[in-house]
């Protein structure tokens, strides 16, 4: 078992997206909020290279078996 004691904002790097560009101005909402940790959100997502982005997200203070996955609908707003 995974127990994380940091609160507030992080950064989630290296999630794969394709179709995103390096230059893209990202939006995304999750699909499915019933399915992840209490207290999660996901804030931003910025592109970091051609079909990668890093997410800015908010985590409780004390979360118990890490391990999630967030689904979310990842739209480009500048194409």
């Amino acid at each position: 078992m995974l127990a994380a004691v940091s609160s507030g904002i992080r950064t989630v790097p290296g999630i794969a997206c394709t179709g995103v560009l390096a230059t893209d101005v990202l939006e995304v909402y999750p699909t499915a909020p019933g399915t992840f940790p209490a207290g999660y959100a996901v804030h931003h997502a910025l592109p970091t290279a051609a079909g990668q982005f890093k997410a800015v997200i908010s985590q409780p203070g004390l979360a118990l078996g890490a391990s999630y996955s967030i689904p979310v609908a990842v739209y480009s707003v500048n194409r």
